[in-house]
């Protein structure tokens, strides 16, 4: 009998990857930067139909950690239909944005319907209400659940928002039944917020709001148990703005009170919170009495609390060290000490417990594991975050260091004595990988909750980490790692773990990582259970379970889920690809014959040693500093959020501190290395290096995925400028002539104008040498009319070659196209791609005429009055000197330039701190070398562009520009997503002489060692730009590897994470 899977009613979202709101869930978090009411920057690039920079917009957001993302295209300048249409359509075109669930957000609605055509998985309506009738609301949700979105419902009806508990109650119940009852939804897709309004405003109507909203949600989760509640909490402090020790205290007196009622959500700066346990007793008192409305006749309760809050500093708590906590028990010290991350009296209560207690590994057991309980709670329920947690790590450490001594005496002198019965986790990034700091961290969290971990650091082989496993008797098994290379490594680990017939569970993490590769990939591997796990606060859930009687039933679970992931992976519509010689012909085209490169200053390669690390701390970009600290958002505004702020300043404040510390006493050494060198796209999508010892051709890859009509498919090598036209190396032999374009071949009258673009002609000519012999009759008839002697003296080309367009018939020395348009050119897609066609061809110096197919056959002689007319209105170009080709191949030559950096010196700080058991100190020296690294090279790269290279020597931008990319040119890095071949990386070491110069080495991953390093090209194009390659297909991966002359199977193997 098949078992059978029970779906628990849970909030479900998704993009191209699953969202589960599950109990244990905290804050999810929304990117709002996609949202032209709240972005400048977003807003204009919609306005100016810049769509594709637009996406860069929401790509950002997906990278720093947004797991919705909110688009609102609400402005009265924008067709927002249009706008939500266009632009939802071609971020579905890229994974590593639409992985992410979408929250369609507009005050309109047919905005909002037309959002959820576009979207893929399920997504979040925000939002609808009953404000404008039963009826609409009906309609509205219908129409929500006909695309199986998710809805946040307003407290609000036809008489306005809802401000008593009945009104709240009445109107969440009234919606419910309509959306359950008449429209079918699913309870568990329903968000209720039933408003929460200041209190304590000295109006006495407000008295009762925070009653109202507490007891409103305790009657609405008992009718409706598996919808959810969510509200504004800061809302409620209102009348205490400026005040934040008594907005803290009310905050977490309120919630106290509504989460026990059954509050799910709430925006609500957790960081500020304090343990409701822990407020001054008399401020908890006025707090719960005014939020209760307690003892507030006459709003006598609301004028004691304004009386205290007038005894508190505005601007924060007062800093009076309170060490009443020392008098307390010494259980009691510990246990303070661990939640706080104190470690100033550490070893001496250590002593007093190990003096107390039988045995030193009873201290352990006890005071100290209550006090990591503690912690775990606090950091499970959203109260600790994760720097917090890192630091009572430290003092965990240096009670167990001090203890350890006394421990091992007392196993030389009682060798039976017993050693306890911890689970021990084995952690280890793969071979070939060196990044470690998310790895360290979920080591951390987990030895805070209590576990043995056993760390073997970066590089680990395979046999390595089970040998240590077998031998430690390991009770979990996690794999981490950074670079795409890894994923087959742990796919290896996994087959090796079934080979040994291992039965540990194993977890995979980090950031390239994901739950569809661990289903697909990873879990048929291995039989006794696979897990992804998404980051340091969801591995404690995993492990716990998995070390419980509730084993069995997760690993059935998860099974389950991953047989429906793989399915659902082999049986998905495959993306929409274009075959790659059509990607060719849609490159993105620059006016080439205008374009003058700029020759850089320096020559070669420069090597800069020992940069100044001052310098180089300017440009830092805190943003990803905080989210490798798990607290997501934009800096500096992270500093202020509403669920982190206070943790977050706190961080930010020990990073200064470390960071001048670094700087001063140059703990750190920046090396750096550049070079530029002349440069040529050549064929389709190759850069040919002209450097001192012969040429280097760096390939590159073009997006394939269909776009809309006139959307380029792009590849670095559009933003080089092409070279003279020749063979492709992968498809022609080695001595023969270069293959020259119709316009080059010699004897002919016609102007020299290389009309065709060198870079795709090979591939556009096979598609013009097809038309040429499969003529429509009325080309054929065509053909022979502009033969007569009507319009002898001039001479056409049939399917002739303009850039990358194939005309039906063409005149050069008159610049005259005639197009023959079939009834296919009468749909709109065709109409629209007319007309792109037209205007670049007009640009170019070109007329275009068009005749029907029934013009050219049955007006035979209006059709010819029409193409002499046109002939003799165009000057003649055989006297033109004007014959420079507009896709290179004359004039200036362009240049391409490329980097590499690195920070020394991190790891002998890294270890000291590790040494110390200073866990915190050891990850922030980590991120921080991270931080310093990136900084590095974008310093680099503003000195390339005035200075190295000098093609922009006039720009001013701060730092935040710098950081929102508002410079010209790029510096795409190999292994990333405009080039994700890693092996490209080995060509930029060569030319660099990396290794030699600044000390880089390469893994046999082409991971870069030391972890702190960056490395990429230089391109200074006015209009280069980032983006996403997206996936691509067969016929390109084939092409790539016959240019790089590399095995298919190679070939694959490294990009096998963008294949379809």
């Amino acid at each position: 009998m098949q078992a059978t899977t029970v779906i628990k009613p849970f909030l479900r979202l998704a993009g191209l990857e699953p969202l589960v709101i599950r109990p244990e869930t905290n804050f999810v978090n929304i990117g709002e930067r996609t949202n032209v009411t709240g972005s400048k920057k977003f807003a204009r690039l919609i306005r100016e139909n810049k769509y594709e920079e637009a996406l860069s917009v929401a790509r950002q957001q997906a990278e720093n950690g947004a797991q919705v993302l909110d688009v609102n295209m609400d402005d009265a300048l924008l067709d927002g239909v249009k706008a939500m249409t266009t632009f939802l359509n071609l971020l579905q075109s890229e994974p590593d944005i639409a992985k992410i669930p979408i929250m369609i957000d507009s005050s309109k609605f047919e905005i909002i319907e037309a959002g959820l055509k576009c979207v893929q998985g399920k997504c979040i309506v925000n939002s609808i209400s009953m404000k404008e009738g039963e009826a609409k609301f009906i309609e509205q949700a219908i129409t929500c659940q006909s695309y199986g979105a998710a809805v946040i419902v307003m407290a609000f009806d036809e008489k306005g928002q809802a401000d008593t508990r009945e009104r709240k109650i009445e109107i969440c119940s009234r919606a419910y039944r309509i959306l359950t009852e008449q429209v079918g939804f699913d309870p568990q897709d329903i968000i209720f917020d039933p408003n929460i309004f200041a209190i304590a405003t000295g109006m006495e109507e407000h008295n009762n709001y925070g009653v109202d909203f507490i007891e409103a949600t305790r009657e609405i989760k008992r009718r409706m148990p598996l919808t959810k509640v969510s509200g504004g909490v800061s809302n409620l402090s209102f009348s205490f703005r400026g005040n934040d020790p008594v907005r803290e205290a009310m905050h977490s007196v309120f919630l106290f009170y509504a989460i026990k009622a059954g509050m799910d959500m709430g925006i609500v700066n957790a960081g500020q919170l304090v343990v409701y346990d822990e407020i001054e007793p008399q401020l908890r008192q006025l707090c719960e009495d005014v939020i209760l409305n307690r003892n507030n006749d006459n709003n006598e309760a609301t004028e004691k609390l304004i009386a205290f809050a007038e005894t508190v500093k505005a601007k924060g708590k007062a800093e009076v060290k309170d060490e009443a906590w020392r008098s307390t028990p010494v259980e009691e010290r510990l246990k303070h000490a661990l939640v706080n991350g104190i470690t100033d009296y550490i070893d001496t209560d250590t002593e007093e417990a190990r003096v107390k207690y039988p045995r030193p590994l009873d201290v352990i057991e006890g005071p100290l594991m209550d006090g990591m309980n503690v912690v775990g709670d606090l950091f499970g329920a959203g109260k600790m975050f994760l720097p917090q947690v890192v630091k009572s790590a430290r003092v965990m450490k240096k009670s167990v260091a001090w203890l350890t001594p006394f421990i091992e005496e007392e196993k030389r002198n009682n060798p039976n004595a017993s050693k306890g019965n911890v689970p021990k986790v084995l952690l280890a990034t793969v071979k070939g990988d060196v990044h470690d700091i998310g790895k360290n961290i979920v080591g951390v969290v987990l030895g805070c909750n209590g576990y043995d971990i056993v760390d073997l650091g970066v590089m680990v082989p395979a046999d390595k980490i089970l040998d240590t496993a077998e031998r430690e008797k390991a009770d979990i098994i996690g794999l981490s790692g950074l670079i795409t290379p890894s994923l087959d490594e742990m796919v290896h680990v996994a087959h090796e773990m079934k080979r040994r017939n291992l039965q540990q569970p194993l977890l995979i993490g980090g950031a390239t990582t994901s739950r569809m590769h661990t289903a697909v990939k990873i879990a048929p591997q291995y039989d006794n259970g696979v897990l992804h796990i998404l980051d340091a606060s969801r591995s404690v859930t995993a492990v716990s379970t998995l070390l419980s009687k509730e084993k069995d039933a997760l690993l059935l679970k998860t099974k389950g889920e991953y047989e429906a992931l793989r399915h659902q992976f082999l049986n998905k519509n495959k993306k929409d690809l274009i075959p790659y010689p059509e990607a060719v012909i849609t490159k993105e085209y620059f006016d080439w014959k205008n374009y003058k490169p700029v020759q850089p200053a320096v020559e070669g390669v420069k090597v800069l040693k020992g940069y100044d690390l001052g310098t180089i701390a300017k440009y830092i970009d805190w943003g990803p500093f905080f989210i490798a600290w798990e607290m997501p958002g934009h800096f500096p505004e992270v500093l202020s959020d509403k669920i982190f702020g206070t943790e977050a300043t706190r961080l930010y404040n020990d990073a200064q501190k470390l960071l001048k510390q670094i700087v001063d006493e140059k703990w750190f050494s920046a090396d750096g290395v550049i070079g530029f060198w002349p440069a040529s796209s050549n064929n389709a999508d190759t850069i040919t290096l002209q450097t001192d010892t012969g040429e280097v051709k760096l390939e590159m890859l073009r997006q394939q995925l269909k776009k809309a009509v006139g959307q380029p498919s792009y590849s670095l090598a559009d933003f080089i400028k092409p070279g003279q036209y020749g063979p492709s190396p992968s498809t022609s032999p080695k001595n023969e002539e270069p293959a020259k374009a119709p316009s080059q071949r010699e004897g002919e009258d016609t102007p020299g104008y290389m009309w065709a673009d060198p870079s795709t002609y090979k591939v556009v000519k096979e598609f013009a040498e097809i038309n040429r012999a499969n003529p429509t009759e009325a080309e054929r008839v065509l053909w022979e009319l502009v033969k007569s002697k009507k319009l002898a003296g001039f001479k056409f080309r049939r399917q002739h070659i303009i850039g990358s367009y194939i005309t039906d018939l063409v005149c050069l020395d008159r610049s005259l196209v005639i197009e023959i348009d079939g009834l296919i050119h009468q749909l709109p897609e065709n109409k629209e791609a007319d007309e792109n066609r037209t205007l670049w061809l007009n640009e170019k110096g070109f007329k275009v005429i068009r005749f029907t197919n029934d013009e050219v056959l049955y007006k035979t002689d209006e059709t010819l009055d029409s193409i002499l007319s046109a002939l003799n209105s165009q000057p003649s170009l055989k006297s033109s000197n004007n014959l420079s080709s507009p896709f290179g191949g004359q004039g200036a030559v362009d240049f391409m330039g490329s980097f590499a950096v690195t920070i020394h010196g991190a790891k002998q700080h890294i270890d000291r701190f590790a040494a110390d058991h200073d866990e915190y100190n050891k990850i922030m020296v980590q991120i921080l070398a991270d931080r310093m690294v990136e900084a590095f090279a974008e310093c680099l790269h503003e000195r390339t562009r005035k200075e190295y290279w000098g093609y922009d020597k006039t720009e001013q931008l701060s730092n935040v520009q710098l950081i929102r990319e508002e410079y010209k040119g790029i510096r795409p890095a190999p292994g990333y997503p405009a080039c994700p071949d890693h092996t490209e990386k080995i060509k930029l070491f060569e030319l660099l002489n990396v290794t030699e110069n600044i000390g880089i080495t390469l893994t046999e991953s082409l991971a870069m060692d030391p972890p702190a390093s960056v490395c990429g090209w230089y391109i200074a194009h006015p209009q280069s730009h980032y983006f996403g390659l997206g996936k691509i297909s067969k016929d390109q991966l084939e092409d790539y590897a016959k240019r790089k002359s590399m095995p298919l199977d190679e070939a694959e193997k490294w990009l096998r994470p963008v294949l379809e």
